[in-house]
Order: structure tokens, then C-alpha cells, then sequence
């Protein structure tokens, strides 16, 4: 399952996931550098905001057509 597949999955009502890096790349079984490194990427593009133990959707439908696309 690819990351936006798991923040689709784990997200809230309010499209919030309470989650850690460290959670996350156990979930994917990789390294937490490489879960960081595609947050950011998802963050630089505006889909998401990363703060301290979550992470915010801001555009949960562009997440949702990568996941479908890689999916």
C-alpha cells in the first residue's frame, strides 16, 4: 500500500491523520527518510501539512487520484 493510500485510509472526518513518521514507514515497512522525504514532496504541492504527530489532507482528492493511479 502506497503512502497516500495509507493517509487516505487513515484519515478523520476533518482529513487529519494522528500519526508519526516513525508509525508510518513501520505501517510501509521503510525507513523513516523515506516517508519524510515524500511527505515533503506531498507538502511542497500543497496536498498536505505536516505538524508535530499529524498530518493534514489539504487536497485529499489529488491524494486520492495518486493513490488510484499507483494503485
Amino acid at each position: 500500500m502506497r503512502l497516500a493510500d495509507k493517509l487516505i485510509a487513515f484519515a478523520n472526518d476533518d482529513c487529519v491523520v494522528a500519526t508519526t513518521h516513525q508509525k508510518l514507514s513501520a505501517e510501509r515497512g521503510t525507513a523513516r527518510e523515506v516517508v519524510l522525504r515524500q511527505l515533503k514532496e506531498f507538502q511542497r504541492r500543497g496536498w498536505v501539512e505536516l505538524d508535530r504527530g499529524s498530518i493534514r489532507l489539504t487536497d485529499r482528492a489529488r491524494l486520492v487520484r495518486l493513490a488510484q493511479h499507483n494503485g
